[in-house]
């Protein structure tokens, strides 16, 4: 696995993983069908259950795709003309996000990426 932030998720209700990705093949950026494949196994991997999907695929090039997870959703939007996509990854209970995220970046083979962990739904002061 890729070095990934700890990120310590697990002070809110759900964790929320924002995920940039540059130098990523174009090809792959508007393939929606291998895309699909790259977020299902992700899911998988994060110990989610896929509900369903949606996509869109842009003329003339492009992907948004999500994933309706019974934990919340996973989703790409992909700009192939810049090799860059961008992966939100929001989940709650007893699943790994971090080895979701993992599945992403390989799957993705970009020659950079940034992720970010975000504690949602954090107790209010009183």
């Amino acid at each position: 696995m890729r070095d990934l932030p700890d990120g310590a998720p697990g002070e809110g209700l759900a964790t929320h993983v924002l995920v940039d990705c540059w130098g990523v093949e174009p090809a792959l950026l508007d393939d929606p069908a291998r895309l699909e494949d790259v977020l299902t196994r992700a899911a998988r991997a994060a110990r989610c259950e896929i509900l369903t999907a949606a996509r869109h695929h842009f003329t003339p090039q492009g992907v948004t795709l999500v994933l309706l997870l019974a934990e919340s959703h996973l989703a790409i939007h992909t700009w192939p003309e810049a090799g860059f996509a961008s992966v939100d990854l929001l989940t709650c209970g007893r699943t790994l996000p971090k080895e979701g995220v993992a599945v992403v970046i390989s799957g993705l083979n970009p020659r950079r990426s940034e992720v970010r962990f975000v504690d949602r739904g954090l107790a209010q002061p009183r």
